[in-house]
């Protein structure tokens, strides 16, 4: 298999726990208590995720060329609808 390329969000929820996503992998996201536990934490669940995807025979698309975008959502005193 070739190598594949998978983006991941690493964020502190709350202090002292941090959390790792890959979005493009359903359920794929660990809690942590560090930065640093998280990201290993979360490439040994895309392991494991990439694994079992393999025996199921699904198809997986890794994020080489997928891009990562912030946008803030600006906010007044008060929320409109």
């Amino acid at each position: 298999m070739k190598d594949l390329t998978f983006k991941i969000v690493v964020k502190q929820i709350e202090e002292g726990l941090f959390m790792a996503v890959a979005p493009s992998l359903e359920d794929c996201y660990v809690e942590a208590s560090t930065e640093k536990e998280a990201i290993e934490q979360i490439q040994e669940m895309i392991g494991n995720t990439i694994r079992e995807m393999v025996v199921n025979n699904e198809k997986i698309v890794d994020d080489s060329k997928a891009a990562i975008y912030n946008l803030t959502i600006e906010f007044g005193d008060t929320p409109s609808a």
